[in-house]
């Protein structure tokens, strides 16, 4: 029987190529749970702020919390 020996470079080659392939997996995971769990994943919302009119109430913060 002869055992096959592996080298460093397809070692790093299969590894590199499996954590890819997890992190796909795991990413789709985590998207489509996130669809599932809110109504309005096909929306992603944004705020605006003039910097220029900032005096610095955080006001816009309360805003952001009391929607989200």
């Amino acid at each position: 029987m002869k055992s096959e020996t592996i080298n460093r470079l397809e070692f790093l080659k299969i590894t590199l190529i499996g954590g890819a392939a997890a992190a796909g997996l795991r990413m789709s995971s985590k998207s489509a749970a996130s669809a599932k769990s809110s109504p309005s994943a096909e929306h992603r919302w944004a705020m605006v702020i003039d910097q220029e009119k900032c005096n610095g109430c955080e006001y816009c913060i309360l805003a952001c919390r009391a929607n989200n």
